[in-house]
């Protein structure tokens, strides 16, 4: 065994390398060549011995082709074999005749003529050779060589060519020893310095000396990684202890643990984190100190690398920590696999949540909250808006869908019924007596007669059918399918016997009349503005012959509509034309008693009907679209007309009324803003005066339209008020300065309780909304004088002057004592 261990360690050395290298190397070529020479020898052998046996036989059978004598014959044949190499010779004639040799001394194989060396294996080289004897008689000499000394020179051969081969590769594999001893020399003195630097003799130094170069070289190079490798552990040292520094200073607990969940170390993070000491740590698993359980497992790595290295850590999980003291907190772990010199360890960076969790929890509580406040908040939005569509959509005072629903409901019933091939009815109605009433009682038991005839038209009414107030006392009311006209006929009969009974009003009985113009789709219409028309034209024609009573359109009935064009076209004409006036009615400041605006009244000199108010043409213009062209017509010749007084030295605001449908005018305020420039006016000496009606029409818009024109600097007003149901939430958000309070309450003030206290509250309500109020139809000293004692801002009525022409206008400024005082022209702009 020992001395297998000292060849296994002599293999191993340099020198035994060689050697066997050598060993190796004349292993396989030494045979080669041993076999190439004994086969290059051999076939020489061989070739020689064929070429001798040739040339020996054809002498031989030249020889005997000369003899005549049988008997000589004879004698050269046992002389050939007395001779060296052939063991027997004869001669055979074709006739039969056999001339021998003397026997040989051994039992011969049969004559096999043979073509190469050893060809039959039996150690003789059969030859035969044809001749003609002397005589003429062919013949063949059969001549035996013996091939026996041939091969055993051959066999001599191959031993000596062993012994050589032996004997060199013996004297090599000596010689190649004492070279490796030689060689290795400084080889193992490298090695034994090295082996002293390994135990830690640093200072060691490679200090051998060697004639061959790369030896030299070795050394050189073994001592610039001895240096490099001190470098690098002293560097790896550092790294360490920089390591070691960053782990203990590191807000985050670290935990390296081996890949049973043994923990090996910690930082000081992790041992004050869990409140331990690092001695009762070390060795405990790691479920002491958090719940692996509840983590996801690290992937595997393949890797065997000897090198230390960490996988990407795992995203962030949250678990339980556990503290010495038993408490429970929750923690934040990251896991790392790490793998140094074949040793898997696991590290674990863990970090305290709690904080951020309490956070976490007080943020959710926080939105939750919100949450709540935002759901409770959409459903008051929904709610508002909601109540703002109602709004936008329904009359204010009735509750009844207003203009712009039944136009969409009437729109959609016309599109259904043009797929359905059926038929529709519109009705439009206008009560009778109802002004009177209105004036007599005032406006406030006109409003409770709308109310009473919007509840009785309902109950009269399917489902489905859709009954509107336009405005005033006009209301609409849309059958979105019948058969004919027995439907409408019955319908418009119901709703006149409903309107017929007595109204009472404080215990008193009134009666109101309804005039009825119905349109049917298609006969009478097949788009919305021509059914409004024609039942329009309808509803004129039943008011003007048979009042209570209701008229299906025809087209006989134009007549009564030919007359109404011929007045819009006439109106249209003075619009044009300029042929309308304006009248002007001042109001007074109750503080200076002077002139502050003038209210422009627009006025029609007709040439048949002559001077026209308002009541005759206003309402026209709104049916036919013409309020537009009207309204801009006065605002322009108003502003010609304040930019003269200005030129004069007075410095009034005038104020023009507006209507609904100018609301609706998306033009209106390019319209208004290009005619005070136009009329080089400033638009804070305009005022626009606009109806509570008007404006709650459509709230929405008229908040729209009301506030670009505040803020163009427009003065806005609310005429009427009072008359209307309007929102006080809606007023208050309104950009209005003024509130005109209805002459109907200021009238009768003196004598009406109730009128007295609408006035003073109404004026107490404008001032802590910080609006002016201006009071109309005042038409006594006693009626001025109380109100100026109630704060009120403005008057306007007959006790000033009743509304005038420009030119007398110009002359009353000039002459009455509520004329204001002349400014200078110099102060002018």
């Amino acid at each position: 065994m020992i001395r297998l261990n000292r060849i296994n360690n002599f293999i191993r050395t340099l020198t035994g390398r060689m050697v066997m290298g050598e060993l190796l190397i004349h292993s396989i070529l030494i045979p080669i060549l041993f076999i190439g020479i004994n086969v290059i020898v051999t076939d020489g052998y061989k070739t020689r011995f064929i070429e001798q046996v040739h040339a020996k036989s054809e002498l031989l059978a030249n020889i005997i082709a000369h003899n005549i004598s049988q008997q000589n014959i004879q004698n050269l044949l046992n002389e050939a074999v007395n001779s060296n190499q052939i063991i027997s010779a004869q001669l055979l004639y074709e006739n039969g005749m056999v001339i021998q040799s003397q026997p040989a001394s051994q039992a011969l194989p049969p004559f096999k003529e043979d073509r190469f060396f050893e060809q039959h294996e039996d150690n003789i080289f059969h030859i035969a050779t044809p001749l003609t004897t002397r005589e003429g008689l062919p013949a063949t000499l059969q001549i035996s060589f013996d091939e026996t000394p041939i091969a055993t020179q051959i066999q001599n051969t191959y031993l000596a060519s062993i012994l050589l081969a032996c004997a060199y590769i013996l004297i090599t594999l000596i010689l190649s020893g004492l070279l490796g001893q030689q060689l290795t020399r400084p080889i193992r003195k490298l090695r034994d310095d090295a082996r002293a630097i390994a135990h830690g003799n640093t200072d060691k130094q490679l200090n051998v000396t060697s004639s061959i170069s790369e030896v030299a070289s070795l050394t050189d190079n073994l001592e610039t990684m001895k240096k490099a490798l001190i470098q690098h552990s002293q560097d790896s040292i550092a790294r360490e202890a920089h390591l070691r520094s960053v782990m203990d200073n590191v807000v985050d607990g670290i935990i390296i643990t081996n890949t049973n969940g043994m923990i090996e170390s910690l930082n000081p993070a992790a041992i004050n984190l869990f409140d331990y000491t690092k001695g009762e740590l070390i060795d405990e698993h790691i479920n002491v100190l958090l719940d692996v359980s509840a983590l996801l497992e690290i992937e595997p790595s393949s890797s065997s690398s000897e090198s230390s290295f960490a996988t990407p850590p795992q995203d962030l999980q949250e678990t339980e920590g556990y503290r010495k003291s038993g408490a429970i907190f929750p923690l934040e772990v990251a896991i790392s696999k790490m793998i140094v010199n074949q040793q898997t360890h696991y590290i674990y960076v863990t970090h305290d949540i709690t904080a951020r969790k309490n956070a976490e929890q007080q943020l959710l509580q926080l939105h939750n909250e919100l949450e709540r406040r935002v759901i409770v908040r959409t459903s008051e939005l929904a709610a508002a808006n909601e109540e703002l569509e109602h709004q936008a959509l329904h009359d204010s005072l009735t509750d009844l869908p207003n203009r712009v629903l039944l136009l969409d409901r009437l729109n959609q019933a016309i599109l259904a019924n043009q797929r359905s091939e059926s038929k529709l009815a519109l009705f439009m109605i206008d009560l009778d007596r109802f002004k009177e009433i209105n004036d007599t009682l005032g406006h406030h038991y006109g409003d409770i007669i709308l109310q009473q005839v919007a509840n009785r038209m309902r109950e009269v009414l399917h489902q489905s059918s859709t009954v509107a107030r336009l405005g005033g006392d006009e209301f609409a009311i849309l059958l979105p399918s019948v058969e004919g006209t027995k439907e409408p006929t019955s319908i418009a009969k119901a709703i006149i016997h409903a309107i017929d009974q007595p109204f009472l009003l404080e215990e008193q009985a009134f009666h109101v009349g309804a005039s009825i113009g119905v349109a049917l789709f298609p006969e009478h219409g097949t788009d919305t503005s021509t059914l409004m028309r024609h039942a329009d034209v309808a509803m004129y024609v039943t008011k003007n012959n048979n009042s209570g009573n209701f008229t299906f359109y025809d087209s006989s009935l134009d007549q009564h509509s030919r007359d109404r064009l011929a007045l819009t076209t006439e109106l249209r004409h003075a619009i044009d034309n300029d042929e309308l006036l304006l009248h002007y009615q001042p109001k007074i400041d109750f503080k200076s008693g002077n002139v502050a605006e003038v209210e422009a009244l627009v006025r029609w000199q007709h040439p048949r009907f002559g001077l026209m108010t308002p009541d005759h043409f206003i309402p026209l213009s709104e049916h036919t679209g013409l309020i537009k062209p009207l309204t801009l017509w006065v605002i322009r010749a108003a502003l010609s007309t304040c930019r003269e007084w200005h030129n004069m030295g007075r410095k009034l605001k005038v104020a023009v009324n507006l209507s609904t449908h100018n609301l609706h005018d998306p033009q209106l305020i390019d319209h208004i803003r290009r005619t005070c420039l136009d009329c080089e006016v400033d638009p804070g000496y305009l005022v626009l005066e606009i109806t509570e009606s008007a404006i709650m029409s459509d709230p929405v818009c008229a908040m729209k339209i009301l506030g670009e024109l505040s803020e163009m600097g427009v003065n806005l007003s609310i005429d009427d008020f009072g008359t209307g149901y309007s929102s006080l939430a809606y007023l208050k958000q309104l950009p209005m300065d003024e509130i005109k309070i209805d002459k109907s309450f200021v009238i009768d003030m003196i004598s009406d309780k109730d009128d007295y206290i609408i006035v003073r509250s109404t004026i107490d309500l404008a001032h802590n909304m910080g609006r002016k109020v201006i009071a109309e139809g005042v038409e006594s000293p006693e009626i001025w004088e109380i109100l100026n004692r109630m704060g009120c801002d403005m008057a306007q009525g007959n006790y000033i002057t009743p509304a005038l022409s420009a030119s007398e206008f110009s002359q009353w400024l000039q002459g009455s004592s509520w004329s204001l005082p002349r400014t200078n022209q110099s102060n002018v702009s």
